[in-house]
């Protein structure tokens, strides 16, 4: 791995003499660059979380997903220095800020599936409506808003902390920057004060609810804030899952959820295999790469492309990239997937038996790749 491949703040760390140089240039990273930006994202982002009624630990739960982030970070950096044939890291706040986001997310799915599956149908429709748009900021928050606001010249920024989501420049005129922070304070301040129509309680009306939302703010919103304050609109909340340790389980059902995950050792072991199987679909043909993973499915024919983001294996861009789409276009085309062998032949430009033929290829490669792993 040669220095100039990676950010030259890494070059100490991952050039350094000898291991107590190693580590005090680790230390540095960690406490100059990575805890602050860490701190700053969970922080903000864990504001969505006064919304849900059953969330009575806001401080404990943003430390465990800031305790899982500088984990992973450690892993990384580690492993970058004792291996000159690892990924390189060419940007080191943007990945950090990337594992932030990732992390909060993968957490905030595995706790909260009520608030995901919501989170989930509002990325659909902000996706599918015309009037609508999803994209993402600068930082890597994604954001929902109407179309016209999306890519705007003249877009401004508001600020929380050094975080910030690209909004349209009548932000600060129309007093979208104050109702964005009330938000993010507490997601029920739309329910006291926007006087929108009861009706909207229903879920069948949720264009109209979500342009009620996008009038009364004037700017763009991030998903996770648009989520919590849908779920407070709709009365959605999450019995947050508590694994119980003291063998009292039988006396406790809202834990039962929890206990089926497995352990530590397990879950380390299937991502790595996971890992190990995302390195080798990058490195199949483009043709093949798309046939297999706009058709992945399980065994029920629910599709699978999800598990890469799920488990942090691969962020949504890396799944843009290996697609050769951008970001914008593989999440209007999320809700679709698993894709049907003639819709992905029409995006290819292929015939339908071609498409079956790259995916079996590409099947096939893998398994010979993977045998023994």
């Amino acid at each position: 791995m040669e220095s100039e491949q990676i950010d030259p703040l890494l070059v100490p760390f991952v050039h350094a003499a000898s291991e107590a140089e190693g580590e005090r240039a680790l230390a540095s990273l960690i406490a100059d660059y990575a805890a602050p930006t860490v701190k700053k994202i969970v922080g903000y982002k864990s504001q969505g979380w006064s919304g849900n009624s059953r969330h009575t630990d806001t401080r404990a739960e943003a430390e465990d997903v800031y305790g899982e982030v500088m984990v992973q970070l450690m892993q990384r950096l580690h492993s970058l220095r004792k291996d000159s044939a690892s990924r390189p890291i060419k940007d080191f706040n943007a990945y950090v800020a990337a594992a932030a986001f990732n992390t909060f997310d993968r957490y905030t799915s595995r706790k909260y599936p009520q608030r995901r599956r919501l989170k989930n149908g509002l990325r659909y429709l902000l996706t599918h409506r015309p009037d609508f748009a999803l994209w993402e900021a600068e930082n890597g928050a994604w954001l929902g808003g109407l179309k016209a606001w999306r890519g705007d010249a003249s877009s401004t920024a508001v600020r929380v902390g050094d975080v910030t989501a690209s909004v349209t420049a009548s932000v600060r005129a129309t007093g979208a920057e104050r109702r964005l922070q009330q938000l993010r304070q507490d997601p029920r301040v739309f329910e006291r004060e926007a006087g929108a129509s009861g009706d909207l309680r229903d879920p069948k009306r949720a264009v109209e609810l979500l342009h009620a939302i996008f009038t009364w703010t004037g700017g763009a919103i991030e998903i996770d804030l648009l989520t919590s304050v849908v779920a407070n609109w709709w009365g959605i909340t999450d019995e947050a899952l508590e694994i119980d340790d003291t063998g009292g389980r039988e006396d406790k059902p809202d834990a039962q959820l929890a206990d089926a995950r497995p352990n530590p050792a397990v879950e380390t072991e299937r991502r790595l295999y996971l890992k190990r199987l995302w390195d080798e679909i990058i490195e199949l043909p483009p043709r093949q790469r798309a046939a297999l993973l706009l058709n992945m499915r399980d065994e029920h024919g629910n599709g699978i492309i999800e598990l890469w983001t799920v488990t942090g294996v691969a962020t949504l861009q890396a799944v843009a990239d290996a697609l050769n789409m951008t970001a914008q276009a593989f999440a209007a085309l999320w809700a679709e997937l698993p894709l049907d062998d003639k819709r992905i032949a029409a995006l290819l430009g292929l015939a339908r038996q071609q498409v079956i033929n790259l995916r079996k290829s590409a099947r096939e490669r893998l398994m010979r790749r993977m045998k023994g792993y």
